[in-house]
Order: C-alpha cells, then sequence, then structure tokens
C-alpha cells in the first residue's frame, strides 16, 4: 500500500512539518545542555533563506541570473520535507541533512546578496557575516556531539562523558 495525502491526513502533514522545520531546542542543566530540535532552531542562520525575496538581493541575483536557481531552493527543500514526512511523519535527525545543505547553500548566497546589495564596501556587513557564519560552524560542531540517532556518542556514553570532563574542565 502506497502512502499518499489521502491517508496520511493534512494535520499530521503540517505536524511533520513543525517538527522539522520548528520544532524548538530542548534544554537540560547536565552536560551537552541540548537536544536537536527542528532545523531553524538547529540552525538558526539558515532562516537567512527568506531574505532572498527583498527587492535590493533579488535585484542582484537577477543581474547574475541565479534568482531562479536560488528561489527553487526553498521550493525543493519543502517538497523533499514533504516526501520525508509521507515516508515517516517525524524525522530523525539524520533525514535534515536531506534538507540542510540545501538550505545551507541558499542561506549563504542570500547573505551573500543581501551584502552585496546593502554593503557595497567592506565594514561591519562583512565583520556581522563573518561572525554569524562562525557561529553557525561552532553549533554545528556542538551538534556533532548529542547523543542521538545512533551517532558515536550515543554508541559510546563514555565518550560523551569524557567530552563533558573535558568541556566542563573545572567541575572534573
Amino acid at each position: 500500500m502506497f502512502v499518499t495525502l489521502a491517508n496520511l491526513g493534512l494535520g499530521n502533514l503540517l505536524s511533520g512539518l513543525q517538527f522539522c522545520f520548528f520544532n524548538p531546542l530542548h534544554t537540560y542543566s547536565f552536560f551537552p545542555f541540548i537536544d536537536a530540535g527542528g532545523l531553524f532552531f538547529n540552525h538558526p542562520i539558515l532562516l537567512a533563506n527568506v531574505l532572498m525575496v527583498l527587492p535590493r538581493p533579488l535585484k542582484e541575483m537577477r543581474k547574475d541570473h541565479t534568482a531562479g536557481l536560488l528561489l527553487m531552493i526553498p521550493v525543493t527543500v519543502f517538497l523533499i520535507a514533504v516526501l520525508d514526512i509521507l515516508w515517516t511523519p517525524f524525522l530523525l535527525v539524520r533525514y535534515h541533512m536531506d534538507l540542510n545543505y540545501l538550505l545551507s547553500i541558499g542561506a549563504y548566497a542570500s547573505l551573500m546578496y543581501l551584502h552585496k546589495a546593502y554593503m557595497k564596501e567592506e565594514g561591519m556587513g562583512s565583520r556581522v557575516l563573518a561572525v554569524l557564519l562562525v557561529l553557525a560552524a561552532l553549533q554545528n560542531a556542538w551538534l556533532i556531539i548529542l547523543p542521538q540517532d545512533s551517532n558515536f556518542t550515543a554508541y559510546y556514553p563514555e565518550m560523551l562523558s569524557l567530552l563533558g570532563r573535558v568541556f566542563l574542565f573545572w567541575q572534573s
């Protein structure tokens, strides 16, 4: 039997989309302090995809003949998410990678065109963009150690404990 929208239900589809994109991070009082949430909570920089519809960045994209391609990224991500949700209503974090790399390309392109459109000269905008990218990289590194989805810290909890002692060396 094939899974279709008729037997899945619109409510389940909307719930799956919320879980995939907007599920908040869960926090704890013990290491590693957070558990993964939806894509936009795990990687807030991906929200930069909405910036590509602003008039000036869109004008810059059209000049470079990249507007159609870049505007298709969020549409493609939505379609992949719907198909993934039809397969399993609550995606494991590893399946976020189906969407994460596409949204990352769109987010970085959006930020590049935003910078190109509004900040012609080097300055504060470049520094803010660099800080945002470094923070995104650090957050991705932190999410890698979360014990979930059969990763190395889920299989080897002693490794998570060791990492906790390294990060919280003053409490050991």
